[in-house]
């Protein structure tokens, strides 16, 4: 069964216009719920890219990632993923690969040149494009 990350399509249409009118990459956490292989988006945790290089990556300062997890928790959540974008498709770069194996949770990728979306998620041995379905 393929999995499935169930988002709004306002939170979408909300992830895709900031792509588009950023110089950089945009960034930030998911937050939601997992069901199995179903993921089900509550919020956006959104967060600064503090990387020097923000139009080729992201990095997200250490408090930030803290402040995400400690939201979470409090409204009874989980960190269920990390979305950023990419100016070119919405596939996954080499070190985005490295870093979805260390940190096996959604990764939702934003085109920041035609607004495309894709999700994956690193499974034991392979990388897995999920169903991203728009609620």
């Amino acid at each position: 069964m393929r999995g499935k990350l169930e988002i709004s399509r306002q939170l979408v249409e909300e992830l895709v216009r900031e792509a588009l009118a950023s110089e950089g990459e945009i960034c930030g956490f998911i937050l939601g719920r997992v069901e199995g292989e179903r993921f089900r988006v509550c919020e956006l945790y959104k967060t600064k890219n503090v990387s020097p290089a923000k139009r080729i990556s992201f990095d997200v300062d250490s408090g930030e990632v803290y402040e995400a997890h400690t939201c979470a928790e409090k409204k009874g959540l989980d960190v269920v993923g990390i979305y950023h974008s990419h100016f070119g498709p919405p596939i996954p770069s080499t070190t985005d690969l490295k870093y979805m194996r260390e940190w096996p949770v959604v990764w939702l990728i934003i085109s920041s040149t035609d607004g495309s979306v894709a999700a994956y998620i690193a499974k034991q041995c392979s990388i897995e494009e999920l169903e991203v379905q728009l609620t």
